[in-house]
């Protein structure tokens, strides 16, 4: 190549980055594409010819203004602009230097806790104090600045329980197999949100929704919570595994014991069959296009009794024996219902969220936020 046509042939490299750079990833993250510009999804031109490929293709990807959302273990799931919208959709209704919400989405709450146990107060449980996870997938849909997510839950972490000395000081833990989540089988529920604008650092807030497990409610967010016999008759078997609400499993493990079903402790379930409704409401900011984190809020509604309490509930409405002893009396059941704990927000309650691929499962939600 003579050196008139090298000069030339950095001088078109020069343009090209010039215009690459017009269209690529603004400081925020989001993707900047110029008014009036087409948007610059896909792959850039091949500028070279078949002898040249390999200096000028470098060049022809700087065109492609994408960037990939990754797992935690740095693999591609989709190919996605850093805006949220899949390469080649950049659409002129999202205007330069702002966000595209619609997606799919991660979030964990993370929610400090202090206890007593109700009922038969201080004689199986210790009052106590710990943190609830709880980790979501939400399908987010944007209209203006209103969010709407349709929205699944994919775990629950509850703490350990320590038990009294007249109860041997023994703990117990109650877990959530991945298998309740993973199975599809979990009824949905809505999130309405709203942000100020479209850019980062724009406010993100909610309206209450509430988390269903195991129980149909006609209007969860503001109803009071049932007593557990009327709890019973408005159960549904969400997992789908032939027992009342849904399953969860009593800790197992050399320092754990299963859960007594009487004072005596003559007998213990190693699974229990749970009613559970969590209302929140959060407050936040939008790091930038991917993130948005924040506070959360319990808010307190009444009970059976018309007392108030934060709405962390739960009923036990059934239990299975160890040692194949088979499904408890409602005696048994009614038990461990009498003596679970009751749950009070002690502040600093969070939400982190993130965007995912399209198709994420609640497997990777919780690999995304450990």
């Amino acid at each position: 190549m003579t050196r008139s046509g090298r000069v030339l042939r950095v001088f078109t490299r020069l343009v090209v980055g010039s215009v690459s750079a017009a269209c690529g990833l603004g400081l925020a993250g989001e993707l900047v594409v110029p008014a009036g510009q087409p948007g610059t999804g896909g792959q850039g031109d091949d500028l070279g010819g078949a002898n040249e490929g390999g200096e000028d293709a470098a060049v022809s990807n700087d065109l492609d203004a994408t960037t990939y959302v990754t797992d935690p273990e740095g693999g591609s799931f989709t190919n996605q602009d850093s805006s949220g919208m899949a390469s080649g959709q950049h659409e002129a209704s999202i205007p330069p230097g702002q966000c595209n919400f619609t997606g799919t989405w991660a979030t964990k709450l993370t929610i400090p806790v202090s206890w007593v146990p109700q009922g038969l107060t201080g004689v199986i449980l210790n009052p106590g104090s710990g943190t609830i996870g709880q980790w979501i997938l939400q399908s987010r849909t944007q209209s203006g600045t209103a969010l709407t997510d349709t929205t699944v839950v994919c775990e629950i972490d509850l703490p350990d329980f320590q038990g009294t000395i007249i109860a041997g000081s023994e703990t117990y833990g109650v877990r959530f197999p991945n298998s309740l989540f993973d199975n599809h089988y979990l009824p949905s529920f809505t999130i309405a949100g709203t942000v100020s604008s479209l850019a980062p650092d724009a406010s993100y807030t909610t309206t209450p929704s509430a988390a269903l497990l195991g129980i149909a409610m006609a209007s969860p967010t503001t109803d009071p919570w049932p007593s557990a016999i009327v709890a019973l008759t408005e159960e549904v078997d969400s997992d789908r595994d032939g027992n009342l609400g849904v399953t969860a499993l009593a800790a197992q493990g050399s320092s754990y014991s299963d859960i007594p079903t009487d004072l005596e402790k003559d007998s213990r379930a190693t699974a229990v069959f749970v009613v559970i409704r969590q209302v929140t409401q959060v407050s936040g900011t939008v790091t930038d296009c991917n993130h948005i984190s924040g506070s959360v809020t319990i808010p307190q509604l009444t009970d059976s009794n018309g007392d108030s309490k934060y709405a962390i509930d739960s009923h036990v409405i059934g239990c299975e024996l160890e040692g194949d002893g088979g499904t408890c009396s409602a005696a048994q059941w009614g038990f461990i219902d009498g003596t679970q704990p009751v749950f009070t927000p002690s502040g600093g309650s969070t939400f982190a969220t993130l965007r995912m691929p399209l198709n994420a499962t609640c497997a990777q939600v919780r690999q995304a936020l450990p």
